[in-house]
């Protein structure tokens, strides 16, 4: 029997609404796929609070009872030079995003960061974590050098950027994440085959998937390829079949690449003479 989960919705303001379209429909979706329903409304955070409310709050305080009451929060984003010039404590930001975060005990936000290999003796909270029992995935530059130094730092995976982050413009430098996996997995070169690389950033297309994954990556990390789509859930279900046929194609072993032509039908075991010729 399935059950219904209560969804509140808070598009918030700028590309919030149009992130929280394409959330929903994926939301949806994954209900149908592993049977339970959803039960969602919409309530005013940020921009769309203040515009609302004559500029007084950017977290209403029915919005805030209306989170408490729900399964789940669905954010999607606030915060714009719209508001920039409201006292601080009511800007989208600090006067909703934090206070609703501090509210409910939410103390920690997830995203990829990078490091500049001129900046890594300024970063050693990788050092501080990994002691302690943390595993630390770190997203990186598609630079060779810094992913060995993540890698010899302690970090549980290293994850190269295909390109700058929502680009859409795939893998730009093959070859870079090519070194990095040789690398960080290849035993002649000091690496490690089970040492996961992850392609994290700029995949716009399923075949940018094939590409890291025939490259030989253990996987792709990406969000913006899919939830800008036209038709975000066909979209997803491309990006998967990609990956998949990716990572066949490398485990296979694709036919080393040759200036000229070689023909593949065999010089021998063929038959030679047609009769009546």
């Amino acid at each position: 029997m399935s059950t219904t989960k209560k969804v509140l919705m808070l598009p918030g303001d700028g590309i919030g609404p149009e992130v929280m379209d394409v959330a929903l429909e994926i939301l949806e979706a994954t209900a149908a796929k592993f049977d339970f329903q959803v039960s969602h409304s919409n309530h005013l955070v940020g921009g769309a609070a203040l515009d609302g409310t004559n500029n007084e709050t950017p977290l209403p305080q029915d919005t805030i009872a209306a989170c408490e009451k729900a399964d789940a929060i669905l954010f999607g984003s606030v915060g714009g030079p719209k508001w920039e010039h409201l006292p601080p404590d009511i800007q989208p930001e600090r006067g909703a995003l934090l206070p609703l975060r501090k509210h409910f005990g939410l103390f920690a936000n997830l995203r990829p960061g990078s490091c500049h290999p001129s900046l890594t003796h300024a970063s050693p909270v990788k050092n501080e974590l990994i002691p302690d029992g943390f595993d630390v995935l770190c997203y990186s530059s598609d630079d060779p050098i810094m992913a060995t130094r993540l890698r010899d730092a302690g970090a549980t995976s290293v994850m190269p950027a295909g390109s700058p982050i929502g680009s859409g413009r795939g893998i730009s430098n093959p070859a870079s994440i090519r070194i990095i996996l040789e690398l960080l997995k290849d035993p002649a070169h000091g690496g490690d085959p089970d040492y996961p690389v992850i392609v994290d950033a700029g995949v716009g297309t399923p075949s940018d998937i094939t590409i890291a994954m025939e490259l030989g990556a253990d996987g792709v990390l990406l969000n913006t390829g899919i939830a800008h789509a036209k038709r975000p859930v066909d979209m997803a279900t491309a990006m998967r079949l990609a990956c998949e046929a990716g990572w066949i194609g490398f485990r296979a072993g694709r036919i080393p690449r040759r200036l000229h032509a070689t023909a593949s039908s065999p010089w021998e075991g063929v038959i030679s003479h047609i009769p009546g010729e």
